[in-house]
């Protein structure tokens, strides 16, 4: 979850640990993404990478190729559900810490 130290943010990684969901934190703020995962959620793991306009238009491009070479599925799909939850580690910058 990008901007997991936002108000909106920290609001859904909440819904979604009550959900028995394990969120991916993510935002600019390590420090506030650290304690969030330490005092709220049950959180396993760490992404960091850039800033989000960056994040968005190299998401949209790798996507984007993988459509052209006939890489999708028909109907409305969410990038993690189509290429699988590992997708946001194909943009350049991005790693995930185990925590």
């Amino acid at each position: 979850m990008y901007r997991a130290n936002g108000y909106t943010g920290r609001l859904i990684a909440k819904m979604a640990a009550a959900y028995n969901l394990t969120p991916v934190l993510a935002g600019r703020n390590e420090a506030a993404l650290k304690q969030i995962a330490a005092t709220e959620l049950k959180t396993t793991a760490r992404l960091s990478g850039p800033d989000g306009y960056t994040l968005t238009a190299n998401s949209s491009l790798i996507i984007t190729a993988k459509i052209i070479s006939g890489n999708f599925k028909i109907g409305y799909q969410t990038p993690a559900a189509c290429y699988g939850a590992d997708l946001v580690l194909e943009i350049p910058g991005v790693y995930r810490e185990s925590l």
